[in-house]
């Protein structure tokens, strides 16, 4: 019973990536369409970028930035950005992607999708949907200042925190303009 149960949230999952992915596919072609970027085909036709980080020490985590290993795309280097910060009195978990090592005359446009990942395979991934900004030497970095509350990231049956660690990914898309 256990192991049905498994295959069908392993089911269950693979359904939400997909229509995750004709979302975003969706959204993409509209906004895209409006800026000129892609004049026919769709998100598949693009290489998708992944950054992957564990970061270690969350207990201790203050607004003083952490960066992630950069990860070198489309002539610029890319990292997560993580840091703490507080809104009327409750402490939240930032989470950015940024542009560490901009190319001196390119800027981009750029979709994005932030993910904090469950220590627990089984359990869901918090993540925050598609968007879109752009990025240049001015504008190095885009995310969300209050991605998660440290409380539901400390609350134990979330398995965010093991090891007082945090797995997180963004996934990316940048077009050079």
């Amino acid at each position: 019973e256990l192991e049905s149960s498994r295959e069908e949230v392993k089911e269950y999952k693979n359904e939400i990536e997909v229509k995750d992915r004709e979302i975003m596919r969706l959204e993409m072609s509209k906004e895209f369409r409006k800026l000129g970027v892609i004049r026919k085909g769709h998100l598949d036709d693009y290489s998708k970028e992944t950054i992957r980080a564990k970061f270690t020490n969350i207990s201790m985590l203050t607004a003083t930035h952490r960066f992630s290993e950069p990860l070198k795309v489309a002539g610029s280097e890319w990292s997560i950005l993580i840091m703490s910060c507080e809104s009327k009195s409750k402490k939240y978990l930032s989470a950015y992607l940024e542009l560490t090592q901009p190319s001196e005359s390119l800027s981009y446009t750029v979709y994005l999708k932030v993910s904090l990942f469950s220590h627990n395979r089984d359990k869901p991934v918090h993540f925050l949907r598609w968007t879109m900004h752009c990025f240049s030497r001015e504008q190095k970095g885009w995310g969300h200042a209050q991605f998660i509350s440290f409380e539901e990231l400390l609350k134990p049956s979330n398995e965010y925190i093991k090891n007082d660690s945090i797995m997180m990914a963004i996934e990316f898309i940048p077009f050079s303009c």
